[in-house]
């Protein structure tokens, strides 16, 4: 009987990875149709790695942001709560909350940041705005100076050496839609005012009131500054003189529901989280990447789910990550990301522990070498690839409850990891469509898989007799890595199903799936 290779898993390309939104039979080759903690990279697919414990902070925090000691250069992170703000340093928790108390914001009120000359500025939409100068755990936060008192802003960033603040608190008034930006800071300094009425100082500000919805967001691109809407896209362009920036429409058919719903994957690239669809565009053209794949998906989740979502970007798997919540929104916790790899154009998805916060940042370590390193290819839990890696490279790190976790950052796996196909039509000759029509007998299989030797697969196949009709499933069988060569199966039908889990342990790659398979008549 002819071998034939299933078209499942070859090579980066359009429309790969998983696909919710189609029926089975018609789903692209590339594409499978229900996953758990797996990735679609260019080694193929591959379960996603668990996360390691930094600390446990006895506190609970919902904001994070990654910053440097200004004074050795070390990677810190700023960890925000309710009424308290710590620096961690990877294993020390320092309280740098201001002096003068307690913050007032709850759950909801989360901390914005933005990173500018070295120092970092934090919002919470209820406290006046502060500043870390310097960036040391020895350092207090204080008040933003030259702030005005009785203006409170939802959120803050740096653009050039503006500090642009929006969705503006004015006593008891709210502007939702206005943007303000200080007078240019010098490098370490903080700007030296946000006075809009003064004409010797270039602050200013401006309500983009054409489209109702809120500001949520800026997020820089190339020269331009995107300004974020629930509602609608805007740009921002720094043009000096009278008028210092310009403001114009760019997108009236999209927002995005919260802040972090928006990021700079590649130079001039954003992707964003609208609410019900993940859109990537170049300040000009704009384009989803859920439609016909996840849409349905997203459709699903209601107001309140969209709104603790957040993208980071997990560089080193050139991925981006949509973390969302599927489950109790009232929680405002994530418990579940899409995974976006922008190189396999494929999409993933993984489990999250109930997580509040995440950012890409450095993370300080000590650097195991060849020469230092103690452990085995069995015992070794990274990959030897990244035994002596820099801590130049970006890592993840989250919170979960009062736990400080680095994301994706161990090769040894606790969780579960499946990865499903139904509808699988046979190609009997390469570069010809799925034939989805014929009556077919399945024998045997092999997996083209690499991995620890003596790890475990769990492989399950089954078989259609019609694309409207259920799938009939055979019993499980075990495919050993390093031992098992193939699989016998015995099925008849026009279209097959396959199953490929495993309940934890070390990585597995799946490079592709060769099957011995005859034509059993044209009816």
């Amino acid at each position: 009987m002819p071998i034939v290779s299933l078209p499942l898993t070859a090579g980066p390309s359009e429309n790969t990875g998983l696909n919710f939104d189609l029926n089975a039979s018609e789903c692209p080759p590339k594409t499978w149709t229900s996953g758990r903690n797996v990735r679609f990279s260019i080694q193929g697919i591959l379960p996603t790695r668990d996360d390691t414990l930094i600390v446990s902070a006895g506190s609970t925090f919902h904001s994070v942001f990654s910053v440097s000691d200004a004074s050795t250069g070390v990677p810190l992170w700023t960890l925000g709560g309710n009424t308290a703000i710590y620096a961690l340093d990877n294993v020390t928790l320092t309280d740098i909350t201001r002096i003068s108390g307690p913050y007032t914001g709850g759950t909801a009120n989360r901390w914005v940041g933005a990173y500018m000359n070295g120092l970092l500025f934090l919002t919470n939409g209820v406290d006046k705005p502060q500043v870390w100068n310097p960036t040391t755990p020895a350092t207090k936060l204080i008040d933003l100076p030259n702030w005005q008192a009785t203006v409170r802003c939802a959120g803050i960033r740096a653009f050039k050496n503006f500090l642009l603040a929006f969705n503006i608190l004015k006593g008891a008034t709210q502007y939702g839609s206005m943007v303000k930006w200080s007078h240019p800071a010098d490098p370490g300094l903080v700007p030296p005012s946000w006075d809009e009425t003064d004409p010797t100082k270039d602050a200013g500000e401006y309500s983009l009131s054409e489209t109702p919805g809120k500001v949520v967001d800026i997020v820089p691109l190339r020269d331009l500054a995107v300004v974020y809407k629930e509602d609608s896209v805007w740009t921002m362009q720094y043009i000096g003189g009278a008028y210092i920036f310009r403001f114009a429409k760019l997108f009236d058919s999209f927002g995005i529901p919260q802040r972090n719903c928006a990021v700079e994957f590649l130079p001039g690239q954003h992707i964003c989280f609208t609410g019900d669809d993940l859109v990537v565009h170049n300040g000009q053209q704009s384009a989803s990447v859920a439609e016909g794949r996840i849409r349905s998906f997203l459709k699903g989740l209601t107001y309140q789910q969209t709104l603790p979502a957040f993208l980071v970007v997990n560089q080193q798997e050139t991925e981006v990550w949509v973390c969302l919540n599927t489950g109790d929104a009232s929680t405002r916790l994530v418990d579940k990301a899409i995974i976006y790899n922008w190189i396999t154009k494929a999409i993933g998805i993984r489990d999250l522990p109930a997580v509040a916060a995440m950012d890409s940042g450095r993370v300080a370590s000590t650097l195991l070498t060849w020469a230092t390193s103690s452990t085995t290819w069995e015992s070794e839990s990274r990959l030897w690839s990244e035994v002596g890696q820099s801590d130049s490279l970006a890592k993840l790190l989250g919170l979960s409850g009062t736990q400080v976790y680095q994301f994706d950052n161990n090769n040894y796996r606790s969780d579960p990891t499946s990865v499903e196909r139904t509808g699988i039509g046979i190609p009997f000759r390469a570069n010809t469509p799925p034939d989805t029509t014929t009556m077919k007998f399945l024998s045997r299989i092999w997996l083209r898989v690499i991995g620890k030797e003596g790890g475990i697969l769990n492989v399950t196949l089954g078989s259609q007799a019609e694309p409207d009709q259920g799938i009939v499933w055979k019993p499980t069988k075990q495919y050993t890595i390093g031992t098992t060569k193939k699989l016998d199966f015995t099925l008849s039908g026009r279209l097959f199903a396959i199953r490929i889990e495993s309940s934890g342990g070390y990585p597995w790659s799946l490079l592709g799936i060769d099957a011995e398979v005859e034509k059993a008549g044209d009816n």
